[in-house]
């Protein structure tokens, strides 16, 4: 006996389609609250970009110790 396909079943109505897997996936891990989950985002956003400023600096001042034979 054949199983039916999985694309039927969601068709049908019978299996979760992939966006509803997707947002019950992503609201499990992060809660449903979207206003929270912007803020959350802009904050991680603010310190990806100060650390890559930080690694910037740092690169440039290793650097420049390195070309002076400070090292």
């Amino acid at each position: 006996m054949r199983r039916p396909s999985t694309a039927n079943m969601k068709a049908k109505g019978q299996f979760p389609s992939d966006r509803e897997t997707l947002q019950d996936s992503v609201e499990l891990i992060f809660g449903s609250d979207i206003d929270q989950m912007k803020e959350m985002a802009s904050k991680m956003r603010t310190r990806f970009f100060q650390a890559a400023i930080a690694g910037v600096i740092g690169s440039i001042i290793f650097y420049y110790l390195l070309l002076n034979h400070h090292i």
